[in-house]
């Protein structure tokens, strides 16, 4: 943490969890369809959220 900054580490958290709230909205206007929607949102959007956040919370501490 100290050779990153914690300047650099919110900034990061902050702007990472705006692209995964705009994520999550879509995928909330997808659950709205019955089923399918519900299905589309738990095996495609949840999983696509979760590995965005952690490749990019590697990649911040790969680079540094």
């Amino acid at each position: 943490m100290s050779q990153i900054g914690w300047v650099d580490y919110i900034i990061w958290y902050i702007v990472v969890g705006i692209i995964a709230a705009v994520i999550g909205f879509v995928g909330s206007f997808i659950s709205a369809i019955p089923v399918i929607g519900a299905i589309i949102v738990v095996l495609i959007i949840t999983p696509y959220i979760v590995l965005f956040w952690n490749r990019a919370l590697a990649l911040r501490y790969a680079y540094e």
